[in-house]
């Protein structure tokens, strides 16, 4: 398995893909890129409520108050969203992380144009989930 581009990479992978359908593929192939949850971490506790699809994300702090997230869905397209949060923020501080701008990143990655509504609100909810386990 290989990992995760690094936020820049990430862009401009995004920005080179022509159409619809490569953004797609792009997208399943960065989800396929997460480091696979155990079962035991596929909880109730790490469930996502508010998406369609099954969702689990795994937030854990360090000492020095240092993210660790991953996540995992049983859908290709949702997977490579959350593959995309582990990239912005994944090994950031509790305060990077809730800081981060993310309406100016997913402009430019023009990504609301192309997920579904429900996606889109399924992915607001993983969102949250993570800011509040930050909190």
């Amino acid at each position: 398995m290989s990992s995760l581009p690094e936020k820049k990479k990430l862009l401009k992978n995004f920005l080179c893909c022509d159409d619809l359908e490569q953004k797609y593929l792009y997208l399943i192939d960065l989800g396929k890129k997460l480091v696979p949850l155990s079962k035991k971490q596929r909880n109730k506790e790490n469930e996502v409520s508010g998406c369609q699809s099954k969702v689990w994300i795994v937030v854990e702090k360090d000492d020095r108050d240092v993210a660790h997230i991953n996540g995992y869905s049983d859908a290709a397209i949702v997977r490579g969203l959350i593959a995309i949060l582990v990239v912005l923020f994944n090994k950031r501080s509790s305060r990077e992380v809730l800081r981060t701008d993310l309406n100016s990143f997913f402009k430019k990655l023009s990504i609301e144009r192309y997920i579904s509504p429900s996606r889109s609100s399924g992915l607001h909810a993983i969102i949250q989930n993570i800011f509040s386990r930050l909190l």
